[in-house]
């Protein structure tokens, strides 16, 4: 099992540093930066924006009604069956109602409000990506030309040569969580068995 190991890993590397060479320097890099300026700028705008809409559109009173009144007929439901099992009391209305006229309506507000972040948040962030590749588009096409090819493809070989690195070394870490986790598990044979994983753990990590 420990060199089917090994053959998994390597076989990851090779192919991350084939992609790499394939996508080039270029295109990795700008969708690393895409992805991270996407979550950033989602993260800036998102609040501004949901604000806009919640001030300027019926969505948020829509968004209450609804819940307001899903959870109403709940509550109500459920009275209905206290009362066929003759449980309900004085009080327990009273409870009820108190819940449907004070607490109900706020919640209610801010379950809408936290539905209206997160849609916005989601939409933007796919807005932002989908602007971000066209551009990223442009790039690949300037990467291709002769001058700059050569130096794309080797840095994009790089760039997967160092990602399938690090996915090998993620993968050898939670194996060795797993093991330590469970030591009756075949995992900690395996481990030994495996030239890399070996490797690793008594040269890099010492667990």
């Amino acid at each position: 099992m420990g060199i089917i190991i090994d053959i998994i890993l390597i076989a990851i590397l090779i192919l991350s540093a084939f992609l790499g060479y394939k996508k080039g320097l270029v295109k990795l890099g700008a969708k690393l930066f895409a992805g991270i300026i996407a979550i950033v700028i989602t993260l800036i705008l998102y609040r501004p924006i949901a604000g806009v809409i919640i001030k300027n559109t019926q969505l948020e009173v829509n968004l209450k009604n609804t819940i307001i009144t899903n959870a109403s007929k709940a509550i109500n439901k459920d009275d209905e069956k206290k009362d066929e099992n003759k449980i309900s009391t004085q009080v327990t209305n009273q409870v009820s109602e108190q819940v449907e006229n004070e607490i109900l309506p706020q919640q209610a507000e801010k379950i809408a409000r936290e539905i209206i972040y997160a849609v916005t948040a989601i939409v933007l962030f796919i807005l932002v990506k989908i602007a971000l590749s066209v551009v990223i588009t442009l790039l690949g096409f300037v990467a291709n030309l002769p001058i700059l090819k050569q130096f794309n493809e080797v840095g994009g070989l790089a760039y997967g040569i160092l990602r399938g690195i690090i996915i090998v070394f993620v993968i050898a870490v939670i194996m060795g969580v797993v093991a330590k986790i469970n030591p009756e598990s075949s995992i900690n044979e395996n481990i030994q068995n495996s030239f890399i994983t070996k490797n690793i753990y008594e040269k890099i990590i010492k667990i």
